[in-house]
């Protein structure tokens, strides 16, 4: 039955259906619809043909032939009238033709030409129904350049029975052959390989296509040349307008490197030794365990693979709070997981190893497992732990220096500074690093020319500037300098140390004051005042004496003080009475003047000595004095030597009366109480010991027995630390005979005990133990052959153990010379210790390994072996290197230190010294440390002293002593020390810096020689001196 196509509910009569039919057809703009008869006049033109040609109905209709809307060529050609007689013959015209518009433009339309017949079927007319696709063919045509230019893809056209149509760039890239031996000629079943051909395979995939819309896969292909590959290739169906397949599209690529690389990753991963490659499924089941993941957790693959779960490789506690389980939800969340953990070996050993899990998904996107690499850090960990340390220690002798130590670049810009730099300028560190070094000074051109200076020289010594701080103090500062580089030996810039002088610069001034005022009392004095040399010359006279000589000073001094009496043997007795006696008084002499008169004087005169107490001379004053002061004068003196005995006493002393109660201590005494003087004297004696009454009974066996000698006691110092003291005591009397108390001398006998851990015996070789250790173990004998190896050394050098021993050992490193040499020297030095090689793996492979090797003697002592451990050292070398560069740093600023530098343990051992400090004394460096310190100082015991006083109190400044060199030169040096401590606060040991001041002291020595001298003049005078001042005081 036919359809009907109008509703008669909405078009009752004919007319009514054929006006609303041709109302639609009218209204149509996207399709130009026209209506002719059989000879091609225009009887119906819609909006659409307005539209498409832009002729309006009353121009075409009933007046125009359809032929105007053909090309020229066409109409010349008759294929107007071919194409009627076609769609009368066949009931339809379809196709692609040029076009014309009103105005000339050529378009390409889509044309369907049907017959119209009347009631009878006889033809009538043609219904030409056509829309412009002009649009669509440039579309096409640009997606078919794409197609034809495309180099990376290989895009074939076929029809349905595999004949090419269609043959890219591309395909010609990679297949092979021309376009033209191939389109419209040969069938796609050349690009198969011959087995899937013979199988039918092509059709298969072709019925497959068609079946699901696309197939999609990895095949064998074949070039021209015979050659196979594996290509991607992907199959979809062309269908014409109607749906209906009229071929197949065929892109494909050559994906064979990708294959190669995800087996050559897959391999790597299998063997990888330096990572633990593991794959498992959601649930945490182990399903992959390649070589890295055996060495670093020690299961065998068959122990672990589908048989065990995870999270045997975290540590108890991890398992217990939902670790595994938290990683994998968060690795799924976000793709990946990364961190460090714990982890746990088959032995039950810990270690910390950086983990990464990645989820594994499969084609579809969907999540079905993790793969988790992880690497052993427990190196890495200690080794940067190793390095802070460094850093730490480097940076807390900086910090713990006394002086103001700073570093700048070339060009005086400052780049790190010390907290005393801080406290010196007032400004914080980082207002300092930056910042011009001259800004903090008065003179700043003075401060940058001394930058220039070091740079220029290398260095400079004793540099004075004088620094301004924040709030406008100034402090006069010493520096000393030098320039300092990196591990290259390129110029860094300078390291300065910046010593507070101030109080220096004061006291030298005191002295120039004290040297001048005590000239200006001798110069002031109403008597003649002299001095004569051991030899008899006058050295100098008062202005006084020339006027009672008539002599000038030049005229007197280096002439015999004989020459200028008229008794001159008797003037040398006197002179060696003098010297003899050390003193004489009112010795009368008769002084010839130069203009011949006599004047009688009586000479009071003594000896007077350097501070060393060596004799230098004899003061004599040209007066008539009173024997009392001569008298007071000498006690005075006896009073200075006596006291001066006393408190050079490197043992305590002190005096206790029958009271029991301290009357007298010297400064010994006082140092090893940790008590002032003021404090001891007037205090119980008894008070100062662990048994008091023990104590008492020593003072009243001393003043019962007159003597006491090794008596023992506890001294209980202030800091209520204790010292074993050994007491001699001796009763002291007046001038009467009475008994005045007792005089004792106390030593420290204490004597701290170290213990020496005692070396472990050899232990029996084991070879349970040697197959077990994580390192590569080997033993070599003399010959250089190997002659036993572990197997992790067989893994190390990819070779098995047969191979191995009965070898040459040199022969798997990449310098054997090196190699070789490690063994002789093991043999001649018994052992070696972190000796470096590269080990040259079976393939190829390059493997930095530290040696540690040590002879092996059989039962009755003959040395029959070495045997050496191998270990992996790759990652070590790295944080090694970073260290060696923190390290390089830090140790070119402190040998840069123009002081010398040193530190000591608790005990005044040396732990480590700078060049300066060898220079010093004349030792090396490894002679220097481990020695005491006090052994390069004539005195030794204020060396041991300085130190105690740094553990006591953290600090000292200006600790003077005298170091003696190995030549016997000797040196004054200053010391500045602290105490230093490691990361945990714990005490270390003691940093001193050691400035040599010798010509310092030396002016200093000049200086209150010159002061003593002047001072001893004044008190060898047996006349009453006195100075007043202009109010009369």
């Amino acid at each position: 039955m036919d359809a009907k196509l109008i509703d008669n509910a909405i078009v009752g009569e004919g007319n009514d259906a054929l006006d609303f039919v041709t109302n639609i057809l009218q209204a149509s703009t996207e399709y130009s619809i026209i209506g002719k008869n059989l000879t091609g006049t225009i009887m119906l033109w819609n909006e659409g043909a307005r539209r498409m040609y832009g002729y309006g109905p009353e121009e075409v209709v009933g007046q125009t032939n359809s032929s105007i809307l053909h090309v020229p060529e066409d109409v010349k050609s008759g294929r107007p009238r071919k194409i009627m007689e076609a769609a009368l013959r066949d009931g339809k015209w379809e196709g692609t033709i040029p076009r014309l518009r009103r105005n000339g433009e050529r378009f390409m339309a889509r044309v369907v030409i049907t017959p119209r017949r009347d009631a009878a079927g006889t033809p009538i007319g043609f219904l030409l129904i056509s829309k412009d696709i002009s649009a669509e063919i440039e579309a096409t045509e640009f997606i078919t350049n794409i197609l034809q230019a495309s180099t990376e893809y290989s895009i074939i056209g076929k029809s349905l029975d595999g004949t090419i149509l269609l043959w890219n760039e591309g395909a010609r890239r990679l297949y092979g052959y021309e376009a033209e031996e191939v389109v419209g000629k040969a069938n796609s079943g050349i690009l198969h390989v011959p087995e899937d051909v013979k199988a039918g395979r092509p059709r298969e995939i072709m019925d497959a296509a068609l079946r699901d819309g696309k197939w999609e896969g990895t095949l064998p292909r074949l070039r021209r040349t015979g050659e196979r590959f594996m290509a991607r290739v992907v199959i979809t169906p062309r269908r014409d307008a109607a749906g209906t397949p009229v071929g197949f599209l065929l892109i494909s690529k050559n994906i064979s490197a990708e294959i190669e690389a995800t087996e050559f990753i897959t391999n790597i991963l299998q063997a990888s030794t330096e990572y633990s490659i593991i794959g498992k499924n959601l649930k945490g089941d182990i399903l992959l365990w390649n070589e890295g993941a055996k060495r670093l957790y020690g299961y065998e693959p068959h122990e672990v693979v589908g048989k065990a779960n995870s999270e045997m490789l975290h540590i108890p506690e991890d398992v217990a709070a939902g670790k595994p389980r938290e990683i994998m939800d968060s690795a799924l969340r976000d793709g990946k997981w990364e961190g460090t953990l714990p982890r746990l070996r088959r032995n039950g050993e810990r270690f910390m190893a950086r983990v990464v899990i990645t989820p594994r998904r499969d084609a579809a996107g969907t999540p079905v497992g993790f793969l988790l690499i992880s690497k052993d850090i427990s190196a890495e960990i200690r080794l940067t732990e190793e390095l802070q340390a460094t850093q730490f220690y480097t940076r807390s002798l900086i910090e713990s220096s006394i002086d103001a130590l700073m570093t700048t670049d070339p060009v005086g810009v400052i780049t790190d500074v010390n907290q005393q730099m801080e406290a010196l300028t007032g400004f914080t560190r980082e207002q300092l690093i930056g910042s011009p070094f001259k800004n903090y000074f008065t003179e700043p051109a003075k401060a940058e020319e001394g930058i220039r200076r070091v740079l220029h020289s290398g260095k400079v010594t004793n540099y004075e500037l004088t620094a301004l701080a924040k709030d406008g103090h100034r402090t006069v500062v010493s520096y000393n300098a030098s320039t300092f580089r990196d591990a290259n030996g390129k110029l860094n810039g300078v390291f300065a140390a910046a010593r507070d002088i101030t109080e220096q610069k004061k006291l030298e001034q005191q002295l120039r004051e004290s040297q001048a005022y005590n000239r200006g009392l001798i110069e002031a004095s109403v008597d003649g005042l002299i001095t004569v040399d051991p030899s008899g010359g006058i050295s100098d006279v008062n202005e006084q004496m020339c006027r009672m000589s008539g002599y000038t000073r030049e005229e007197l001094i280096g002439t015999p003080f004989a020459d200028h009496f008229i008794d001159p043997d008797r003037a040398r007795a006197g002179v060696a009475e003098t010297f003899h006696k050390g003193v004489v008084t009112d010795y009368v002499l008769t002084l010839a003047t130069q203009d011949r008169r006599k004047l009688q004087v009586s000479f009071n005169a003594s000896v007077f000595r350097d501070p060393s107490g060596s004799v230098r001379g004899i003061f004599a004053s040209a007066r008539d004095i009173t024997e009392q002061a001569q008298l007071q004068s000498q006690l005075a003196e006896e009073r200075a030597y006596n006291r001066g005995l006393i408190e050079a006493s490197l043992d305590g002393l002190i005096t206790v009366d029958p009271m029991i109660v301290i009357t007298d201590v010297n400064e010994t005494m006082c140092r090893m109480s940790g008590y002032s003087r003021e404090e001891l004297i007037g205090s119980e004696f008894s008070a100062y010991f662990t048994e008091p009454r023990h104590a008492a009974d020593g003072v009243r066996f001393t003043l019962d027995k007159g003597a006491v000698t090794n008596y023992e006691l506890t001294l209980r110092t202030k800091d209520k630390t204790e010292s074993l003291v050994s007491f001699n005591a001796a009763i002291f009397k007046d001038q009467s005979g009475a008994v005045r108390g007792i005089f004792a001398s106390a030593r420290d006998i204490t004597k701290p005990a170290q213990l020496q851990a005692q070396l472990a015996d050899e232990r029996a070789y084991n070879r349970g133990l040697i197959e077990a250790s994580v390192d590569g173990l080997v033993t070599v004998d003399e010959a250089m052959t190997v002659t036993d190896v572990n197997e992790t050394m067989c893994r190390m050098v990819g070779r098995p153990r047969s191979q191995l021993v009965g070898s040459a050992f040199s022969s798997y490193f990449t310098d054997p010379g090196l190699a070789s040499e490690g063994v002789r020297l093991t043999f001649s030095q018994g052992s070696v210790a972190n000796y470096v090689l590269t080990l040259q793996a079976a393939d190829g492979r390059h493997l930095p390994v530290s040696l540690n090797a040590a002879i092996f003697k059989d039962t009755a002592g003959n040395v029959r072996v070495i045997f050496a451990s191998a270990r992996d050292i790759a990652a070590q070398k790295q944080l090694e290197d970073k260290l060696q560069a923190s390290q390089f740093y830090t140790r070119s600023l402190i040998e840069s230190n123009i002081d010398a530098l040193m530190t000591t343990d608790s005990l005044g051992i040396i732990t480590d010294v700078n060049q300066q400090m060898e220079t010093l004394t004349g030792h090396s460096r490894d002679q220097l440390i481990g020695a005491p310190f006090k052994n390069y100082f004539t005195d030794p015991l204020r060396a041991e002293a300085g130190i105690r006083l740094v553990l006591r109190e953290g600090r000292v400044t200006n600790y003077e002593l005298t170091a003696i060199a190995k030549s016997g030169k000797t040196l004054v040096v200053s010391y500045n020390a602290t105490t230093f401590y490691d990361q945990d606060g714990k005490l270390q040991g003691v940093f001193a810096a050691a400035r040599d001041i010798t010509e310092q002291k030396m002016l200093e020595q000049q200086l209150r020689e010159q002061q003593n001298y002047l001072r001893g003049l004044i008190e060898s005078s047996v006349d009453g001196l006195v100075t007043v001042d202009p109010d009369g005081v």
